[in-house]
């Protein structure tokens, strides 16, 4: 996890299971928004940044959010709800932070 300011911002990385790829970002026991980096490595190689504020996710999810990829290609699964809440977007994480101006 990276520190940027007052906020933390988790690093996952999207892996293949057998019918989807997907980034799981544990959310449990959690009270605050979720901001995490996620990399899409088996075919793009690409980073997300999101920011999924706590009223959009503390009803609904108990344990994980899902943030899916298409199996065959590693292009984002845009159907699913928490790709409204992507704020950016980069080749790797180092360019993501540098984006959003910290320093690594």
């Amino acid at each position: 996890m990276k520190k940027i300011e007052d906020m933390v911002v988790q690093e996952r990385s999207a892996i293949a299971g057998k019918k989807t790829i997907g980034a799981y970002i544990t959310v449990k026991n959690k009270k605050d928004d979720v901001r995490v980096i996620v990399t899409e490595k088996e075919f793009t190689n690409k980073s997300y940044i999101f920011h999924i504020p706590y009223e959009a996710w503390s009803a609904r999810v108990k344990s994980t959010i899902e943030i899916p990829f298409d199996l065959n290609t590693g292009e984002p699964r845009r159907q699913n709800r928490w790709w409204d809440y992507q704020v950016a977007q980069g080749r790797d994480s180092s360019q993501i932070l540098e984006f959003i101006g910290v320093n690594n």
